[in-house]
């Protein structure tokens, strides 16, 4: 449960954490990034994929305790809103936490050639 709890706190953490690099810094300096930054896109993508999970199954019990009850299917109309918002925005912030680590990987290389050729 406590795991749960981090991995929902932490989602969106790639977006939020991992950082590119500054356009501000001097040729002579090597850029101040996150490179490797895997750990909390992988986070990202777990929470992403759980809350699918935990969406689809909930729609589909919603989906069926309101079609013997009477009650209208709104409530899986709901979970299925609010799961694909979820899941949409973990999306993002896996591809934006991925981008900004490949961009600072390219800025470290850069880096790397400019300071070793004379």
């Amino acid at each position: 449960m406590k795991l749960a709890v981090v991995a929902l706190a932490a989602s969106g953490c790639a977006m939020l954490t991992v950082q590119g690099p500054s356009p501000d810094t001097p040729q002579d300096r090597a850029p101040v990034c996150d490179a490797r930054a895997k750990g909390p896109v992988v986070v990202d993508g777990f929470v992403a994929v759980t809350a699918a999970l935990v969406g689809i199954a909930l729609t589909g019990y919603e989906a069926d305790s309101s079609s013997g009850g009477g009650n209208s299917p709104g409530g899986a109309v709901a979970i299925g809103a609010v799961t694909a918002g979820t899941v949409i925005g973990l999306t993002y912030s896996i591809v934006q936490g991925t981008k900004r680590a490949r961009e600072c990987r390219a800025a470290m290389l850069d880096w790397s050639a400019q300071a070793a050729s004379p």
